[in-house]
């Protein structure tokens, strides 16, 4: 199949392939409209959860810009931390600074 009109990513392959055993087990036979409606509904549900995804994102963002402008801040004066960067006011021995070049 040409990859540039391919729709699903494996996962999503693997979940219709999955779906055509198990109606095959229930001596269904997959139809085309059945495999079609199936496969577009997990197309649907991944640009659902990337749509949401990218609102939560933007949200956050908006908030966090507004915010450095109410506040004055500096873009040069934010951090990018990370699960193993600091946290301000915490202190414990197991939290580490990390500086990163890039």
């Amino acid at each position: 199949m040409d990859n540039s009109r391919k729709c699903l990513v494996p996962q999503q392959e693997q979940a219709l392939l999955q779906h055509i055993n198990k109606l095959i087990e229930r001596r269904l036979p997959p139809t085309r409209e059945i495999i079609r409606n199936f496969a577009l509904s997990k197309v649907i549900d991944a640009v659902r959860h990337h749509a949401n995804s990218y609102l939560k994102y933007r949200l956050y963002f908006d908030l966090l810009h507004e915010k450095m402008a109410q506040y004055n801040i500096q873009a040069c004066n934010t951090y990018n931390m990370d699960e193993k960067g600091f946290l301000i006011g915490i202190l414990g021995r197991s939290k580490r600074i990390f500086n990163r070049e890039i």
